[in-house]
């Protein structure tokens, strides 16, 4: 798990993460499908909603 320290953000930060998952997507969306694939999207999605979150408490 990658830590994010919610104080040590500002909103480029916030946007640079952002795009970094959408990265991480198109890139996990190339990998053949099955359970190392399905394991790899979970844990972006974990990412993309912490990330959510850090948006939220600013």
């Amino acid at each position: 798990m990658i830590p994010i320290k919610s104080t040590d953000r500002t909103p480029i930060d916030i946007q640079d993460l952002e795009e970094m998952v959408a990265k991480l997507f198109e890139t996990a969306r190339k990998l053949p499908a099955g359970p190392v694939r399905h394991d790899i999207l979970k844990e972006i999605r974990k990412f993309s909603a912490r990330i959510a979150a850090l948006k939220v408490k600013k």
